[in-house]
Protein backbone atom coordinates (compact mmCIF):
# COMPACT_ATOMS: atom_id res chain seq x y z
CA UNK A 1 0.00 0.00 0.00
CA UNK A 2 2.82 2.42 0.89
CA UNK A 3 4.45 1.78 -2.51
CA UNK A 4 1.14 2.50 -4.27
CA UNK A 5 0.76 5.85 -2.42
CA UNK A 6 4.35 6.85 -3.23
CA UNK A 7 3.82 6.06 -6.92
CA UNK A 8 0.54 8.00 -6.94
CA UNK A 9 2.23 11.04 -5.37
CA UNK A 10 5.08 10.79 -7.86
CA UNK A 11 2.63 10.65 -10.78
CA UNK A 12 0.73 13.64 -9.43
CA UNK A 13 3.92 15.67 -8.97
CA UNK A 14 5.08 14.87 -12.52
CA UNK A 15 1.66 15.93 -13.84
CA UNK A 16 1.85 19.16 -11.85
CA UNK A 17 5.27 20.00 -13.27
CA UNK A 18 3.99 19.50 -16.81
CA UNK A 19 0.99 21.75 -16.15
CA UNK A 20 3.16 24.73 -15.31
CA UNK A 21 3.69 27.50 -17.90
CA UNK A 22 6.57 26.75 -20.22
CA UNK A 23 8.85 29.78 -20.52
CA UNK A 24 10.50 28.06 -23.48
CA UNK A 25 7.29 28.47 -25.43
CA UNK A 26 4.83 31.14 -26.41
CA UNK A 27 1.92 28.71 -26.21
CA UNK A 28 -0.80 30.21 -24.04
CA UNK A 29 -2.64 33.48 -23.62
CA UNK A 30 -0.93 36.74 -22.70
CA UNK A 31 -2.51 40.15 -22.25
CA UNK A 32 -1.75 43.66 -21.13
CA UNK A 33 -3.27 47.11 -20.81
CA UNK A 34 -1.42 50.38 -21.37
CA UNK A 35 -2.72 53.85 -20.60
CA UNK A 36 -1.78 57.40 -21.39
CA UNK A 37 -3.80 60.50 -20.57
CA UNK A 38 -5.48 60.18 -23.96
CA UNK A 39 -6.34 56.49 -24.33
CA UNK A 40 -6.04 52.92 -23.11
CA UNK A 41 -4.70 50.18 -25.36
CA UNK A 42 -5.54 46.53 -24.68
CA UNK A 43 -3.33 43.87 -26.26
CA UNK A 44 -3.73 40.09 -26.19
CA UNK A 45 -1.88 37.24 -27.88
CA UNK A 46 -3.15 33.68 -27.74
CA UNK A 47 -0.87 31.05 -29.26
CA UNK A 48 -2.35 27.60 -29.82
CA UNK A 49 0.98 26.29 -31.13
CA UNK A 50 4.54 27.55 -31.56
CA UNK A 51 3.69 28.67 -35.10
CA UNK A 52 0.14 30.04 -34.84
CA UNK A 53 -1.25 32.88 -32.73
CA UNK A 54 -4.28 35.15 -32.56
CA UNK A 55 -3.61 38.79 -31.84
CA UNK A 56 -5.91 41.52 -30.46
CA UNK A 57 -4.78 45.15 -30.62
CA UNK A 58 -7.29 47.64 -29.28
CA UNK A 59 -10.54 47.20 -31.21
CA UNK A 60 -8.92 44.99 -33.86
CA UNK A 61 -9.63 41.41 -32.73
CA UNK A 62 -8.61 37.96 -33.97
CA UNK A 63 -5.73 38.89 -36.28
CA UNK A 64 -3.84 35.73 -37.24
CA UNK A 65 -0.12 35.23 -36.96
CA UNK A 66 0.31 31.89 -38.71
CA UNK A 67 3.98 32.00 -39.65
CA UNK A 68 5.52 32.44 -36.19
CA UNK A 69 9.17 31.35 -36.09
CA UNK A 70 11.77 31.10 -33.35
CA UNK A 71 14.09 34.09 -33.86
CA UNK A 72 17.70 33.34 -32.95
CA UNK A 73 19.45 36.63 -33.81
CA UNK A 74 17.57 39.16 -31.70
CA UNK A 75 20.31 41.79 -31.25
CA UNK A 76 17.98 44.49 -32.58
CA UNK A 77 15.49 43.75 -29.77
CA UNK A 78 18.28 43.60 -27.15
CA UNK A 79 19.56 46.96 -28.41
CA UNK A 80 16.07 48.44 -27.99
CA UNK A 81 16.02 47.28 -24.34
CA UNK A 82 19.44 48.85 -23.71
CA UNK A 83 18.32 52.07 -25.42
CA UNK A 84 15.32 52.22 -23.07
CA UNK A 85 17.57 51.66 -20.03
CA UNK A 86 19.67 54.69 -21.06
CA UNK A 87 16.76 57.09 -21.66
CA UNK A 88 16.83 60.50 -20.08
CA UNK A 89 13.18 60.69 -18.98
CA UNK A 90 13.45 64.40 -18.22
CA UNK A 91 13.75 65.08 -21.97
CA UNK A 92 10.84 62.91 -23.11
CA UNK A 93 7.52 64.61 -23.89
CA UNK A 94 5.72 61.81 -25.78
CA UNK A 95 3.10 60.27 -23.40
CA UNK A 96 3.27 56.89 -25.19
CA UNK A 97 7.02 56.60 -24.60
CA UNK A 98 6.57 57.57 -20.94
CA UNK A 99 3.78 54.98 -20.49
CA UNK A 100 5.94 52.34 -22.16
CA UNK A 101 8.83 53.14 -19.84
CA UNK A 102 6.64 52.94 -16.70
CA UNK A 103 5.37 49.50 -17.71
CA UNK A 104 8.92 48.20 -18.22
CA UNK A 105 10.54 49.57 -15.04
CA UNK A 106 10.43 46.29 -13.03
CA UNK A 107 12.16 44.34 -15.81
CA UNK A 108 14.58 47.18 -16.66
CA UNK A 109 15.75 47.71 -13.08
CA UNK A 110 16.26 43.97 -12.56
CA UNK A 111 18.97 43.90 -15.22
CA UNK A 112 17.12 41.12 -17.10
CA UNK A 113 18.23 40.37 -20.64
CA UNK A 114 16.32 38.83 -23.51
CA UNK A 115 16.58 35.05 -23.63
CA UNK A 116 14.30 33.83 -26.43
CA UNK A 117 12.36 35.57 -29.19
CA UNK A 118 9.78 34.60 -31.76
CA UNK A 119 9.21 36.54 -34.96
CA UNK A 120 5.48 36.91 -35.51
CA UNK A 121 6.16 37.66 -39.21
CA UNK A 122 3.44 40.27 -39.30
CA UNK A 123 3.20 42.41 -41.29
CA UNK A 124 6.80 41.66 -42.31
CA UNK A 125 9.68 39.68 -40.74
CA UNK A 126 11.20 41.49 -37.75
CA UNK A 127 8.31 43.96 -37.39
CA UNK A 128 6.59 42.20 -34.46
CA UNK A 129 8.58 40.07 -31.99
CA UNK A 130 7.60 38.26 -28.79
CA UNK A 131 10.43 37.67 -26.33
CA UNK A 132 11.10 36.18 -22.90
CA UNK A 133 13.81 37.31 -20.49
CA UNK A 134 16.41 35.39 -18.52
CA UNK A 135 15.04 35.96 -15.01
CA UNK A 136 12.46 33.52 -13.68
CA UNK A 137 10.63 36.33 -11.87
CA UNK A 138 9.58 37.65 -15.29
CA UNK A 139 10.10 34.72 -17.69
CA UNK A 140 7.53 32.29 -16.29
CA UNK A 141 4.51 34.53 -16.71
CA UNK A 142 5.51 37.24 -19.18
CA UNK A 143 6.40 37.86 -22.75
CA UNK A 144 7.51 41.19 -24.09
CA UNK A 145 5.88 42.24 -27.35
CA UNK A 146 8.13 44.34 -29.59
CA UNK A 147 6.34 46.31 -32.31
CA UNK A 148 8.43 48.35 -34.75
CA UNK A 149 7.84 52.03 -34.05
CA UNK A 150 7.87 54.93 -36.47
CA UNK A 151 11.08 56.90 -36.19
CA UNK A 152 9.32 60.25 -35.70
CA UNK A 153 8.10 59.75 -32.13
CA UNK A 154 10.67 62.16 -30.75
CA UNK A 155 13.21 62.00 -27.94
CA UNK A 156 13.65 58.57 -26.38
CA UNK A 157 12.57 56.56 -29.43
CA UNK A 158 14.33 53.17 -29.51
CA UNK A 159 13.08 51.50 -32.70
CA UNK A 160 10.41 49.37 -31.04
CA UNK A 161 7.54 49.98 -28.67
CA UNK A 162 7.76 47.23 -26.04
CA UNK A 163 4.72 45.94 -24.17
CA UNK A 164 4.94 43.47 -21.25
CA UNK A 165 2.13 40.92 -21.50
CA UNK A 166 1.21 38.52 -18.69
CA UNK A 167 -0.39 35.07 -18.63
Amino acid sequence: MRYFIQMLLLALSVGFVHAQPDSDSIIGKFKGEFSTNQRTLRIAIECSSTTECLFDWGNSKGNKFNSVLRFEDFDIASNAIECIRRRDLSRIKNPEILAEHRSLVPMLTSGAKLEKCWDMNNPTPGYTLACTVNQTKFADDNIYLFVAAPSRRGEGECGYMIFPLSR
